[in-house]
């Protein structure tokens, strides 16, 4: 009998056996799940995963039939007997072979029966990079249908890229650089969807870029550099908006780039340069905000500098160098703080150098070579600390050397050659420590060299020639010992040739021709052994030519001289002469009655309104100097009209006749 249970008011309490059975649903429902999660767990254990590397049995017995015998034939077609590194190739009993990544899927049939794995392997990976492939791609590799990377890099591959490549519908990077691969690029891989990576550089390619590669959405690079491919630069590239690299350059693209180009918005590298692309450059490149590095040198770019520009915040290189671009340098170029490098050289750039780009803190280079620049050097390029070369050659700027300039402590190369600058050469310059190269030839500086270039202990090469410096060489100049060039040629310079100079045993290059330099050659130059260059002409020299200098016969290739006397003829000096002439030296006695047309004090520009009378010249002089007058609408032919005595020393007082017909009254007149 049951016994019945009462609760606290005296009812009794049904018995537990007397109700129907209930069902809880949610528990029903979590095993059920938890089920299936075992299943599915079993069920991942056959995912893909790398095969291992001493997993038994051969490839032969591991791959499918089609894969197997598409490895053999590439083995065959691309002289395998003669690779480089070609470790288990065809050897039937390893799985292992050289180059070779396959992987495997494992599933388990599930069934009350004890489960049955199977297991296919699959060639995923084929890279043989550098390995010494003669031949040709086979079109065999399209049975590698599930290959992920082919890598055939830096071998000899040649003939065309073959389209059966087309059908490797699972690839994701195609690296057949440096090779000798021609024709055109199949149009078929704009078909493969997966593709990110694309690297034909290097190769022998021709024809027009397919514009099915703006099929591939999910390209990242795409390296064609170094190939011989024409034609425009297809505008569909702009849709490949994860494109991270873009290398186009050292081909034979034409026409104009495609605005299309400046969605790119993930673009970190644009190269196109060394073509023969025209028109501007688009303004739309300002919105590639994610760009690092603008390569367009060496094209045919016309029109202006975008201002846009300015917006490429992360750019750190910029060069449009060797380009026909004119206008001036846009100021908002100033903003990009990250840049590194910016050339600009060799273009018609014109106006003055923005002082924005004193702006550009982490500047390393600029080239601003081969330009109409005019204007005075920006006082605030000061901020410019962290500058290592500066190039404003063959410009047409003016005025002074800011001697802020100095402050470049890290500064290399300063070079502003060719220009109009005025004024003494700051002392400050010789603050520029880590100087290798100061080159100021070819403008209108004068007063005396500074002695505080002699600070300048890494400097390689000076070149001062071609203004109008005076005084001696400054004898702080034999501190520099790495010396392999130094110019000071066609000055004013006087005094001695100094001795100390056969202790700047580096030297290449010695060019004090055309100053009024005194005295005799020193012996000490014969120990210049290094010496490849000496020029000494048009300088009122004296004395024997030195012995010593026959001791440079081993490297000297050229050497001139001349005097105003006859004692560098002397019997000492043939003996000299015929030594260097012996051992090939190009020897060149210039005679001093040719000097003054080699010369280069002061060019004056004489201007009048008269159409007739006299010019009157009042003008400093020195022994056997030829006055010489040209017209401005004459560029070439000069004409000598007075010279000064072998006695005379002063001021030459000259009057010079105007001559007839000229509707310019400019002159120009020189010794």
């Amino acid at each position: 009998m049951v016994e019945k249970i009462r609760n606290n008011n005296g009812n009794y309490l049904p018995n537990q056996a007397d109700q129907p059975p209930t069902f809880d649903l949610r528990s029903i429902v979590a095993n059920t799940v938890i089920f299936r999660l075992k299943v599915a767990v079993i069920l991942l254990l056959g995912v893909l995963s790398k095969a291992p590397a001493d997993e038994p049995g051969n490839l032969k017995d591991l791959l499918p039939a089609t894969e197997y015998d598409a490895l053999t034939t590439f083995y065959g077609e691309t002289s395998g007997p003669r690779w480089r590194q070609a470790t288990n190739w065809l050897d039937p009993t390893q799985s292992n072979w050289f180059g070779l990544e396959t992987r495997h899927v494992r599933w388990a049939r599930i069934t009350l029966a004890p489960s049955h794995w199977h297991s296919v392997h699959n060639v995923y990976g084929l890279s043989q990079n550098a390995n010494r492939l003669n031949g040709t791609i086979p079109s065999a590799l399209s049975q590698l249908s599930n290959l992920q990377r082919l890598e055939l890099a830096g071998n000899q591959l040649h003939g065309t890229i073959t389209p059966s490549l087309g059908a490797l519908s699972n690839l994701q990077l195609l690296n057949l650089a440096s090779n000798q691969l021609s024709g055109s690029i199949p149009s078929v891989l704009g078909q493969l969807s997966t593709l990110k990576e694309i690297y034909l550089t290097n190769n022998r390619l021709t024809g027009a870029i397919p514009a099915e590669l703006g099929q591939l959405g999910k390209l990242e690079s795409l390296h064609l550099k170094h190939n011989e491919l024409s034609g425009r630069i297809p505008a569909e590239l702009g849709k490949l908006t994860r494109l991270l690299q873009l290398f186009l350059n050292d081909n034979h693209l034409s026409a104009s780039i495609p605005d299309e180009l400046g969605q790119l918005n993930n673009l970190r590298e644009l190269h196109l340069s060394n073509n023969n692309l025209s028109g501007t450059i688009p303004a739309q490149f300002g919105q590639l905000r994610n760009l690092d590095m603008l390569n367009l040198t060496n094209n045919r770019l016309i029109g202006t500098i975008p201002p846009e520009l300015g917006q490429l915040s992360r750019a750190s290189w910029i060069g449009l160098s060797n380009n026909r671009l004119s206008g001036e340098i846009p100021a908002a170029l100033g903003q990009l703080r990250r840049l590194w490098d910016l050339l600009l050289n060799n273009n018609s750039l014109e106006g003055a150098i923005p002082a924005e780009l004193g702006q550009l803190i982490n500047l390393r280079v600029l080239n601003l070579n081969d330009n109409n620049l005019t204007g005075a050097i920006p006082e605030e390029l000061e901020q410019l600390i962290n500058l290592e070369i500066l190039f404003a050659d063959n410009n047409q700027l003016s005025g002074a050397i800011p001697p802020e300039l100095g402050q470049f402590s890290n500064l290399r190369i300063f070079s502003f050659s060719n220009n109009r600058l005025s004024g003494p050469i700051p002392a400050e310059l010789g603050q520029l420590t880590s100087l290798w190269s100061l080159n100021l030839g070819f403008n209108q500086l004068n007063g005396p060299i500074p002695d505080e270039l002699g600070f300048l202990r890494d400097l390689t090469q000076l070149e001062l020639s071609n203004n109008q410096l005076n005084g001696p060489i400054p004898k702080l100049l034999g501190s520099l010992t790495n010396l392999t060039h130094l110019d000071l040629s066609n000055n004013n310079l006087t005094g001695t040739i100094p001795s100390w100079i056969g202790m700047l045993h580096n030297l290449e290059v010695l060019n004090l021709s055309n100053n009024q330099l005194s005295g005799s050659i020193p012996a000490e130059l014969g120990q210049l052994a290094n010496l490849k260059e000496l020029q000494l002409h048009c300088n009122p020299l004296d004395g024997e030519l030195p012995t010593s200098l026959t001791q440079l016969s081993n490297s000297l290739n050229t050497f001139s001289f001349s005097s105003i006397t006859n004692d560098l003829n002397g019997t000492a000096s043939a003996d000299v002469l015929a030594k260097l002439n012996s051992s090939g030296i190009s020897v060149m006695h210039v005679p001093a009655s040719s000097c003054p047309e080699s010369l280069t004090l002061p060019e004056l520009e004489i201007s009048h309104d008269d159409s007739s009378g006299n010019i009157l010249l009042i003008l400093k002089a020195t022994v056997g100097q030829h006055l010489r007058l040209q017209m401005s609408s004459d560029g070439v032919a000069w004409m000598d009209i007075a010279t000064t005595s072998p006695d005379f020393s002063g001021i030459m007082i000259h009057e010079q006749p105007i001559p007839e017909g000229p509707s310019e009254k400019l002159y120009r007149v020189a010794w």
